[in-house]
């Protein structure tokens, strides 16, 4: 007889039921029609069963716990055949291995005392590899590029003192952004300052705020309007290039310089598939925003926060996908 399958809860549908409220028809949709349970009951017994089946299990032993939540044996089969249906819940196999991340409430520490340890995490990324390829560290766009110089390659205005830069006090006349300076902002705010390969094998950036395991799991697009050396329009800021590539036109509910930063969760799950590599990137976010605070206070440019953009009209135009890219700030330089 052949091996028995099993059954794990796809970790994509898990994350859109604990995250995302346009997703509850995955519950309304199934058994409504029970008279056992209220809607209420039936939602806490749905994410009862995203937790039970986070190890995986035969459909025996999944149709029994459904059974055991007061539905009938008939009801259960029909339940079961539901969640296969919706892709609530998948066949376990080796292309799943990489998503247990999601359930692993353990966090296993690197004692990095021993001497094989560099190796050995060598040998869990290359397992890794074999699975799915890394995650690119920048995102390629088609557009029209615009190459920017390297700010060492002119002469920028003089900066503010530390003892004044890092007060990050506003500057009673911004200062205008021209090409040049434009290009030195984006350059120290977000460009990459070396790029290498941990292990000899993974593409990293290094730039000039950190990030755990050099992930950088955030990208930098821009809306440009009013400068006569560029196209008015949404560019993506391409960090190894140190240029601009036009994406479409400038959503209309923003306008003038501003940027809007997105973050790529993939990349940093990718390396760490524990819960805790949420919390880094949020230590990433605010590494940015400091950076971002300093050299805007250096160079005396003005900056706010915009919170009346239109989110759905952002990811259609830069073509973010759900669950892997999300828009987590969008700033305005005043000129």
């Amino acid at each position: 007889m052949g091996k028995e399958k099993v059954y794990i809860t796809n970790p994509n549908l898990s994350l859109i039921w604990l995250e995302n409220d346009e997703k509850h028809w995955f519950i309304s949709a199934i058994n409504m029609n029970s008279t056992y349970l209220t809607k209420d009951e039936l939602d806490q017994f749905f994410i009862s069963l995203l937790i039970k089946c986070t190890s995986p299990l035969e459909k025996g032993q999944i149709t029994k716990y459904i059974n055991s939540c007061g539905f009938s044996f008939s009801e259960s089969e029909l339940y079961f055949e539901s969640l296969l249906n919706f892709k609530i819940i998948i066949e376990k196999n080796s292309k799943t291995e990489r998503s247990n991340w999601l359930r692993n409430y353990e966090i296993k520490y690197v004692d990095y005392s021993k001497e094989n340890v560099l190796a050995q995490d060598k040998l869990k990324m290359i397992s890794y590899m074999k699975e799915q390829e890394v995650p690119p560290i920048v995102k390629n766009y088609m557009g029209v590029k615009y190459k920017l110089k390297h700010p060492g390659l002119y002469k920028l205005p003089t900066m503010k003192p530390l003892s004044e830069i890092f007060l990050c006090g506003k500057s009673e006349n911004s200062r205008i952004l021209t090409k040049d300076l434009l290009s030195a902002f984006l350059f120290y705010l977000f460009g990459a300052q070396r790029v290498g390969k941990f292990h000899g094998i993974m593409p990293i950036l290094c730039k000039s705020y950190p990030s755990n395991g050099a992930r950088h799991v955030l990208d930098l697009y821009i809306c440009i309007k009013g400068m006569n050396w560029v196209k008015d329009g949404l560019y993506y800021y391409h960090p190894i290039n140190h240029e601009i590539i036009y994406i479409g036109s400038i959503p209309r509910s923003l306008n003038e310089i501003t940027l809007i930063i997105t973050v790529n969760y993939e990349r940093m799950q990718w390396r760490y598939r524990n819960s805790w590599s949420y919390r880094d990137i949020l230590f990433e976010i605010g590494h940015f925003i400091g950076n971002l605070q300093i050299i805007t206070s250096a160079y005396g440019i003005n900056f706010f926060e915009r919170n009346d953009f239109n989110k759905d009209e952002l990811k259609k135009i830069i073509g973010l996908k759900d669950l892997e890219d999300e828009v987590v700030l969008v700033v305005e330089l005043e000129r």
